[in-house]
Formats: C-alpha cells, sequence, structure tokens
C-alpha cells in the first residue's frame, strides 16, 4: 500500500498552513497522521524544534498490519531530515477515543515527560 502526502496540490490551502502535514493510506480509509511544528501547535504545548502530533487513527480492518508503525517512522525520518529533536504529543492517563493510544506510543519509544493534569500525559520521542 501506499501514503500519500496532501498539500496544496491535492487539498485546499486552509488544511496545509504553518508547516502541518497530513499523510494518509492512499485508500479509502480511516489510516491517516497529521504532525507539525510544535511552536504552532493548537494544543498549549512549549517544545521548539520538535514536531507535535495531531491526528493519528489507523482504525477497522488497516489495523495490526504495520500501518501506525510506517506512517510514524514517516514523521520521525522527516523530523531528524529537518535537524529537529523529536515529537510530542498529548494523550489521555486512560484511552480516549479523540486521542492517540497512549499505551502504543509508549510502546514506540515514547516516555512522559510532563503530567498535565490528571487525565493527560505529554509524551516525548
Amino acid at each position: 500500500m501506499t501514503y500519500i502526502t496532501l498539500n496544496s496540490s491535492n487539498i485546499g490551502k486552509e488544511h496545509i498552513e504553518n508547516g502541518y502535514v497530513f499523510r494518509r493510506l492512499n485508500e479509502r480509509a480511516k489510516v491517516f497522521i497529521e504532525y507539525g511544528p510544535a511552536e504552532n501547535a493548537w494544543v498549549p504545548v512549549t517544545a521548539p524544534h520538535y514536531y507535535v502530533l495531531g491526528c493519528f487513527w489507523v482504525s477497522g480492518q488497516y489495523k495490526d498490519k504495520g500501518h501506525g508503525k510506517a506512517l510514524l517512522q514517516d514523521v520521525i525520518d522527516d523530523a531528524k531530515a529537518k535537524g529537529l529533536h523529536g515529537l510530542v504529543t498529548i494523550v489521555g492517563a486512560k484511552k480516549f477515543h479523540f486521542m492517540s493510544d497512549t499505551k502504543w506510543l509508549l510502546k514506540q519509544g515514547f516516555k512522559v515527560c510532563v503530567w498535565i493534569v490528571v487525565s493527560t500525559k505529554l509524551l516525548v520521542l
């Protein structure tokens, strides 16, 4: 399967502002990742020279087939190529349907660097 990166030539520019990148599986599926410079994050994060993960979703028949790892690796490679320090994301202390899977990200090497409030954590890789 191939992944595509949405940009101003294939999606409206309102979606590609402030350095954000949206990559998805080139199929009709909920398999995608969104990320961008933490300096432009819509979440309350101060993490200069990091990317912040936004939406990250792999669902249905596409789960457990390596798509999440492949998409995450694309972001890691992009961050390294740009000389960034790594990635940050906000996750729940328990699983929330609207946040990335905390346990899965921890298995991928993320570490808890800040407990923001009782129900959320800031992870860093």
